[in-house]
């Protein structure tokens, strides 16, 4: 899970991705991190 964090931060930080939709997967990550759990 962390590392899927991570590279999201390192794609927002090389422009790759909008702060938004990086955002947008992360909180889409944890939902289904919860529903797995």
């Amino acid at each position: 899970m962390r590392t899927v964090q991570q590279a999201l931060d390192k794609a927002v930080k090389g422009h790759t991705l909008d702060k938004n939709t990086a955002s947008r997967k992360k909180s889409l990550l944890s939902k289904l991190v919860k529903k797995l759990s």
